[in-house]
């Protein structure tokens, strides 16, 4: 009885059978590889190839048989082609390199080519008889590296224009700042110059204490539109109300709480509680801060 590790194996280097010399055998296992495949001599001549490779070519294998790159391709490639195969004639070996060839449909696809020189291939005086190759189609990879690298260029482009658009708004926004400062400059000096001097004439005038309050409110007022320090003051960082911040002026400007009371038409207890909330808005409160000295640091 034959046990079950008893069965024969077949020996390493037995003979090949009829089947795996059989040339329809052959060429029907590689007409099942998708990929372009060719053999030919060292002649250049084309011995044999599979379906794939006819495809491409927009041939019959029977078609190519025979014939060199010369008859089935364009003069240029076909001299690209002559020269690689001598180069790896002389060599032996493997031979990869990218190229071009043109395809069925009339157009010339981006390959890459993987030929070799095989001992099949030998003469019987042991000289390089003939190579075998096939080609790998990467006529889209190229195309969409080729969009990728545009793509890129045209980021690299919009990139650019960004920044010197930001350049050139940095440039007008420095510009209409400029103006802005040069305009409010000019408000200030017209104010110094032509107003503020006719009201302290006014004010060494007779004036009944109605009028001087009046007087000294619309002087105060001029000053509220050209003083930076009351922009500042004003923000809703500090959140003053108006009144607050008309009282944080004469405070600034050194008023006493009466004389600002007299100005403003109101109580010395309501100056108070406006001076209480104004040093609670600026953290100052149940701190032995000066409330001038404060605010003329803000100035």
């Amino acid at each position: 009885m034959k046990r079950g590790n008893d069965v024969k194996k077949p020996k390493p280097h037995q003979a090949p059978s009829e089947r795996d010399r059989d040339p329809r055998f052959l060429q029907k296992l590689l007409d099942s590889i998708p990929i372009p495949i060719f053999y030919k001599d060292t002649r250049g001549v084309y011995l044999g190839g599979n379906r794939a490779f006819g495809d491409f070519l927009g041939r019959k294998m029977e078609d190519i048989v025979g014939k060199t790159v010369r008859d089935i391709a364009p003069g240029d490639l076909a001299s690209i082609y002559e020269r690689a195969d001598q180069e790896l004639f002389q060599t032996g070996g493997v031979q990869t390199y990218e190229g071009s060839m043109m395809h069925a449909d009339g157009t010339r696809h981006d390959v890459i080519f993987y030929k070799a020189t095989l001992a099949t291939f030998l003469n019987r005086n042991g000289s390089v008889g003939g190579l075998i190759g096939s080609l790998f189609d990467i006529t889209d990879r190229k195309r969409a590296e080729e969009t990728l690298i545009q793509r890129e260029e045209e980021l690299s482009i919009k990139t650019r224009n960004l920044q010197e658009v930001n350049t050139a708004l940095k440039v007008l926004l420095k510009q209409r700042e400029d103006d802005r400062s040069e305009m409010e400059e000019n408000v200030l000096t017209n104010v110094k110059t032509t107003i503020l001097p006719y009201l302290e004439k006014v004010k060494e005038g007779p004036l009944t204490r109605h009028q001087r309050a009046s007087l000294e409110i619309l002087e105060a007022q001029i000053k509220k539109i050209i003083s930076p320090f009351l922009h500042r003051i004003s923000q809703p960082f500090f959140d003053l109300t108006p009144q607050e911040v008309r009282v944080a002026d004469f405070v600034k400007n050194g008023n006493t709480t009466k004389e600002i009371a007299d100005i403003l038409g109101i109580s010395i207890k309501t100056v108070d509680y406006h001076r209480d909330n104004i040093r609670r808005k600026l953290g100052i409160k149940n701190h032995h801060t000066n409330l001038r000295s404060f605010l003329l640091k803000l100035s």
